[in-house]
Order: structure tokens, then sequence, then C-alpha cells
């Protein structure tokens, strides 16, 4: 089987790009991610978007699950071990 070469920040740019095209807002993306915001919105939005943040996670682990079950069912097809 290859060996996969990735790292922490190639993962959390796929997961961003993946939900974006899903149509999670970029704001949304942004908070996940655990960035900062600047600006007078960092000091007066204090609303934690823990259920916005959820549903997004819960929306991008369910597209993993099927990415990772496609690849499963092509390795299986081709007879790869």
């Amino acid at each position: 089987m290859p060996v996969i070469n990735f790292t922490v920040r190639k993962l959390e740019s796929t997961a961003a790009s993946i939900m974006a095209g899903m149509g999670v807002p970029r704001l949304l993306v942004s908070k996940i991610l655990n960035h900062v915001e600047s600006g007078v919105t960092r000091v007066y939005d204090r609303y934690s978007y823990d259920r916005e943040k959820q549903e997004a996670l819960d929306t991008w682990g369910a597209r993993l699950v099927r990415i990772v079950s496609d690849l499963e069912l092509v390795r299986m097809q081709t007879g790869g071990a």
C-alpha cells in the first residue's frame, strides 16, 4: 500500500476547502479552524457559533466517510490489499 504523505496543515486546508465547497460559510470555517478574527467584530461578536460549527463538522464527517468508503471500494475493485 502506498504511503500517504500529509501534514496537519494539508489536512486543515483540505477540510476547509471541501467545507467551503459544501456551502459552509467562510466565517464558520475560520472559526472551526480557530483562526483569530481582527477588527471590531472580534470585540463585539461574542457568540460561540457552537451549534453551527457542530452542524458543519457533522456534515464534513459524513462527507469524509463517503470519501474513505469510495477509496475502500476502489481498492477492493482493483484487488489492492
